[in-house]
């Protein structure tokens, strides 16, 4: 039991590095950025519905359907990059090549 803990810590330190790197960084950079711009794009239609045409609220729900969609393309980008460069450095012994 101690052994499967240790290797299982071990793995997780290697991909905690892999996601470290600078390309992975701007990933995730990226899909927060778009999940925040979503975010931002439904408090202002929660406070402005007042305010705002049936139309404008559409094409805010759109954007925000849009970020939605985008937001989980990078994040299946970035978990696949991670774990194809944790497999390919397992299996090779290499150092990762994504920096």
């Amino acid at each position: 039991m101690r052994r499967h803990l240790e290797k299982r810590e071990q793995q997780r330190a290697e991909l905690e590095k892999l996601y470290q790197t600078s390309a992975n960084l701007r990933l995730k950079y990226s899909a927060l950025g778009v999940m925040a711009i979503g975010l931002v794009l439904l408090l202002i239609m929660i406070f402005c519905v007042d305010h705002l045409s049936y139309t404008t609220v559409l094409i805010m729900r759109g954007c925000v359907g849009l970020c939605a969609i985008v937001f989980f393309i990078l994040c299946a980008i970035l978990i696949y990059r991670v774990n194809s460069s944790y497999w390919r450095n397992r299996n090779t012994g290499k150092k990762s090549t994504l920096e």
